[in-house]
């Protein structure tokens, strides 16, 4: 499982960034992704989101229309419109709270990866999963909750959100 940095809500459309390329997990197994290593899944159209790792927890996928996959030249892109379930609501209540939530992805290789200062760069995968996660595998992630109001970037929203909290931290 892997995570996904900088994301955004706006309405019931949660989006962001699944995997920067050139990125290398912070939990000791040094896995990359290489440009072009989801392009196959994407294209069968079987990826689903969760909320977790929780196989009941469903949010989204390619097949219903509610998740759309871009796998661009320095990143795969993600974008699910959210269900009216209780569990989603509790997704964008956390968000909106300033709580950070990661995403994750889970991956399956379709060949062996190629090794490079002791990074494994996977170029080929059966992506099956995009998650929310409480802890990622990838530094930097999280989803941000954006008003339609406001067209500031979810990095920016993000950097003021963390003042607030830490402004609250301080008893400011």
């Amino acid at each position: 499982t892997f995570a996904v940095t900088g994301g955004r809500i706006e309405g019931k459309t949660l989006s962001g960034v699944a995997h920067v390329y050139g990125s290398v997990t912070v939990d000791g197994r040094k896995h990359s992704f290489a440009p072009g290593a989801f392009a196959k899944s994407i294209a069968e159209g079987s990826v689903m989101a969760y909320w977790g790792h929780e196989t009941p927890l469903r949010l989204a996928s390619q097949r219903a229309g509610t998740l759309r996959l871009s796998d661009g030249p320095t990143a795969l892109q993600v974008a699910m419109d959210l269900p009216d379930t209780t569990y989603a609501q509790d997704i964008k209540a956390l968000i909106a709270a300033g709580e950070e939530v990661g995403m994750s992805f889970e991956v399956y290789p379709n060949k062996p990866p190629l090794k490079s200062k002791g990074v494994s760069i996977f170029s080929d995968v059966r992506l099956a999963k995009i998650n929310l996660v409480d802890f990622p595998a990838f530094e930097g992630t999280s989803v941000v909750l954006n008003s339609a109001q406001e067209q500031e970037t979810s990095r920016a929203q993000l950097l003021r959100i963390r003042a607030r909290l830490h402004a609250n931290d301080r008893g400011i």
